[in-house]
């Protein structure tokens, strides 16, 4: 079902690092957001530092710079999301005719990563 707001909490870990969590019952850091075409997707950063999703390859690898457009669908997540905020814009799913994996990292701290799975 298309049409749906989601939030993934940007959740501080044990270990002192941050993950991406979910916003669902059940789920736990590092789980993928299941969403469908045309969801809207928001962060919340429930820490104390400022976070940004930032698009990435397969293996996490961030895309460059100038492979990212503000306001192009697809690519460009969210703005810098500052401690204890929600993330603005909120990102606009989009999926052709095939379901499609979008792999983000923090672009602050790349070794936080998380998933987003659109069904078509």
């Amino acid at each position: 079902m298309s049409g749906q707001d989601w939030s993934i909490t940007i959740v501080t870990l044990d270990s002192g690092g941050a993950a991406f969590q979910p916003d669902l019952m059940g789920s736990k850091p590092g789980d993928p957001l299941k969403a469908g075409n045309a969801d809207l997707i928001s962060w919340n950063n429930r820490t104390a530092n400022v976070h940004q999703p930032w698009a990435a390859n397969a293996q996490y690898q961030p895309l460059p710079e100038n492979k990212i457009v503000k306001g192009n669908p697809g690519n460009y997540l969210s703005d810098p999301i500052p401690a204890w905020t929600p993330s603005s814009p909120a990102y606009l799913t989009t999926a052709a005719d095939a379901p499609t994996t979008i792999y983000y990292v923090c672009k602050n701290h790349p070794d936080e990563h998380g998933q987003i799975i659109v069904t078509a």
